[in-house]
């Protein structure tokens, strides 16, 4: 069952992506593209976006625009990022296997609270990303203190006290045994195993960082907002807020890029044009997923896992207002009811949700092209 599950054409469960200079592209089932979709993700779950939005970039690509989908792994130097992202981006359109299909396509940004953040640096920092427009869905720009739970009191002074004992595992010839074996049995694993990994991979220099005394993103908030208000050059610009997201910042996005100046030729330039969407869901939304599908036990199973992560999320909460540190609680709270949410994706149908957000990204995609006759219409639902 599971095994089919990947090899299908349904939208969420497709197994056809292709793996192109550290990028994922999946291209429309028929037909040629009439667009192209640059995808970037969320913090964390952007290390493996053709998993963790499967659902969302399939449906796209239903409905007629090839998806090229770049990992990036979570950290503090948020340009290092967006210089990593750029890079192997460049590399993929200029391979001999993509750059014919794009040639004469208008491109687009699409990008999902920290992947939204990168997109405007990559196209503050590159006049060469040529972007049709950005689709920024969630955004926020929030510092390291409120934009991971518990940051402050707990998470930073532990790290830096295990600081000593992570530099000494670091050069310990034992270590370098043990990662030599760890990659060895990744060259063994299915491939959906090895595109799962990413996700864990970037947790250990997240933390090592934080050893390190590294306290906060850079550039902080405020020098990136100067940033994208100085030379961002995307004119078209579509901002998607969900009503229930507590940390989406989507108004404060809006109005530096209102106050932007676009350059359009060597001696003019205007004003950046924003649409902004506000739409039902939370900050989750677009990592719906397809599993209605997956064989009940299995179901059941992650249904548990989800509830009792909740749970323990919950119970960090109620622990830091009781330890004096009630700030920390709220951001706890609010995860642990995504994840009570994020729950719901499994075992169940995920309804009309996915297909409504691609709809109004594909509506304005088609303002922007002058193939706007050959978007497909929605396919008919399968949910």
């Amino acid at each position: 069952m599971i095994a089919s599950n990947f090899n299908n054409v349904q939208p969420g469960l497709r197994g056809d992506w292709t793996e192109v200079e550290g990028n994922w592209i999946l291209r429309p089932l028929q037909g040629a593209a009439t667009a192209v979709v640059h995808f970037l993700g969320g913090a964390f779950v952007g290390a493996a976006p053709q998993l963790t939005y499967r659902l969302l970039l399939e449906l796209l690509a239903a409905r007629g625009v090839m998806v090229i989908a770049t990992p990036f792994s979570t950290g503090f130097n948020h340009l290092r990022i967006a210089d990593e992202i750029h890079y192997k981006w460049d590399r993929c359109i200029h391979s001999p296997m993509v750059a014919s299909e794009i040639r004469n396509l208008p491109v687009f940004g699409l990008g999902h609270s920290m992947g939204s953040l990168q997109h405007l640096l990559i196209s503050a920092r590159y006049a060469s990303t040529n972007r049709a427009g950005n689709i920024l869905m969630s955004f926020n720009n929030k510092p390291a203190t409120d934009a991971i739970p518990f940051f402050s009191p707990f998470i930073a002074p532990g790290a830096r006290a295990l600081g000593p004992f992570l530099a000494q595992m670091t050069k310990n010839p034992f270590t370098s045994q043990l990662l030599n074996a760890s990659e060895l049995m990744r060259g063994l694993s299915p491939a959906m195993v090895r595109q799962v990994l990413p996700l864990l991979d970037q947790l250990t220099p997240i933390y090592t960082d934080l050893a390190q005394g590294r306290l906060e993103f850079t550039p902080e908030p405020e020098e990136t907002k100067r940033l994208i208000r100085t030379f961002y050059g995307v004119p078209s610009n579509l901002l998607i807020q969900f009503v229930d997201d507590n940390i989406d910042q989507t108004p404060q996005l809006a109005t530096t890029l209102e106050a932007a100046s676009i350059t359009v030729t060597n001696s003019s330039s205007s004003r950046s044009q924003v649409t902004v969407r506000m739409m039902p869901g939370d900050h989750v939304r677009p990592l719906r997923q397809a599993f209605g599908e997956l064989p009940p036990e299995l179901a059941q199973v992650a249904n548990q896992a989800v509830t009792q992560g909740s749970f323990f999320l919950q119970g960090l909460s109620n622990m830091a207002t009781q330890a004096g540190f009630a700030e920390a609680s709220q951001p706890l709270d609010e995860f642990a009811k995504g994840l009570t949410g994020f729950g719901e994706v499994f075992g169940e149908k995920p309804g009309t949700d996915t297909e409504l957000l691609v709809s109004e990204i594909i509506d304005w995609i088609a303002t922007g092209t002058t193939q706007q006759a050959a978007l497909p219409p929605p396919p008919t639902s399968v949910y």
